[in-house]
């Protein structure tokens, strides 16, 4: 069966154990992964030639959300580069059930929307940092 977005939650905690839900969360993208490709020509050689890294990169999470000031969730995602980042605990839960858990830290932060007819906003740029963990309901 196919995931849908719809219901999906996004969940953050600094220890592992005691997760948070992210209100307001209206897009997510990436818990994705690639693996470098490393050249390995012979100077003899016609066409180059390549190999695949060793390590996997498991990339970038991005995901936005309404900005609610009063939200102390919203409030500590904000005051992550306020600070020095350090790695949280990461969450996606779709509405089957099935997760994808990893750590990550904030790259960016960007708030948008300060004009007419619109909600505030925030965008995040999470570096995934390890494995992502997928969990199948």
């Amino acid at each position: 069966m196919a995931l849908f977005g719809e219901k999906t939650k996004l969940h953050f905690s600094d220890d592992g154990t005691a997760y948070v839900e992210v209100a307001g969360v209206y897009s997510i993208s990436g818990a994705d992964s690639s693996v470098a490709e490393v050249e390995r020509t012979p100077l003899g050689a016609d066409r180059k030639q390549f190999r695949p890294s060793c390590q996997v990169e498991s990339g970038t999470v991005d995901f936005s959300f309404y900005y609610d000031p009063s939200d102390v969730t919203h409030l500590a995602i904000r005051g992550q580069l306020s600070t020095t980042p350090s790695i949280k605990f990461w969450k996606i839960e779709y509405s089957d059930s099935t997760t994808h858990a990893f750590e990550a830290f904030p790259t960016s932060i960007k708030m948008s929307g300060a004009e007419l007819e619109t909600e505030v906003s925030c965008e995040v740029s999470l570096r995934v940092t390890g494995e992502i963990t997928e969990t199948v309901a």
